[in-house]
């Protein structure tokens, strides 16, 4: 006794071809989802001077304040930019086919650390939260 099993080979590459399709659209859209989420981290602290879920950073020290407010630098909240290169060093890279990491690069990362033991601004907040929810529901609508 025997069992025949017979595929056709065309079907098979075709469901294969529009798997590999849903699964780099899919990896994009994670990565994608990592490049907003920056975004929203540097808008929140740069232009509001925010913290995590809207909590505003502290003040600069007066000295330090006056410094920045001598080099032409924002002065009436903290916004973490000087010269905009810790910023700049934020990025998102993907981990595999379902993950995505969100961090600083290089000297930078040094620098974001001790700015987050200070007064805390790194991390997944309300408004990051927003972002992630309203992509993956596009996703799920196959909206881009």
């Amino acid at each position: 006794m025997s069992i025949k099993i017979t595929f056709d080979d065309k079907k098979i590459r075709i469901m294969l071809k529009d798997f590999k399709d849903k699964a780099d659209t899919a990896r994009f859209s994670l990565l994608k989802i990592g490049f907003l989420v920056n975004h929203a981290i540097q808008d929140r602290v740069q232009n509001k001077g925010e913290g995590l879920n809207g909590s505003k950073l502290a003040k600069y020290s007066d000295k330090y304040g006056a410094y920045r407010k001598k080099k032409g630098r924002e002065t009436s909240f903290r916004n973490l930019t000087f010269t905009g290169r810790m910023f700049l060093g934020l990025s998102a890279r993907a981990d595999g086919p379902n993950r995505v990491v969100l961090g600083f690069a290089g000297p930078e990362m040094k620098k974001a650390m001790g700015n987050d033991k200070r007064t805390p601004f790194f991390g997944l907040g309300t408004v990051e939260q927003k972002v992630i929810d309203t992509e993956i529901d596009k996703i799920l609508k196959g909206s881009k």
